[in-house]
């Protein structure tokens, strides 16, 4: 992931006898097992994160979706775009991220969003 999902982003928060903690501006607080690189664990997760945000936008603009989600028709604009910052602030996405970019980073290799 680019720049707003950079690992080095951690924050160490605590160690203990059993691994360390660290805070990341999008993962929040992270449990690091000891013997475990952090920066990979947060690589892994970044991407978990990717693609629930990716599975989750293309759900909302999936033809099913659309065709009965007034909302979210009703904030497109005359195009047909809705913008990422609306979006991120719908129910399922919010919990996830509300990151902007994270989320159009997400979206780079989707075939449903442009």
């Amino acid at each position: 992931p680019g720049s707003t999902a950079a690992p080095s982003q951690l924050r160490p928060l605590a160690f203990t006898a059993d691994g360390a903690r660290f805070a990341h501006p999008l993962l929040g607080e992270l449990e690091v097992p000891e013997g475990e690189d952090p920066e990979a664990l947060v690589k892994r997760k970044l991407r978990t994160l990717q693609k629930a945000v990716k599975r989750q936008v293309e759900h909302y603009f999936s033809d099913e979706n659309w065709a009965k989600d007034t909302y979210l028709q009703e904030s497109a604009d005359a195009e047909g775009f809705v913008a990422v910052a609306c979006i991120a602030e719908f129910d399922r996405l919010r919990p996830l991220t509300t990151d902007v970019d994270f989320i159009l980073e997400s979206l780079r290799d989707s075939a449903v969003v442009e």
